[in-house]
């Protein structure tokens, strides 16, 4: 159980860290 959690967890993070890179290249690309 806790296994499931730690991958749902890491997996939050992993979309978290995905979608906020994808938001820094569209302002750069905003900016130039």
């Amino acid at each position: 159980m806790s296994g499931d959690e730690d991958r749902d967890r890491n997996r939050r993070r992993q979309w978290r860290l995905a979608t906020a890179n994808s938001d820094q290249r569209r302002q750069e690309a905003n900016g130039h």
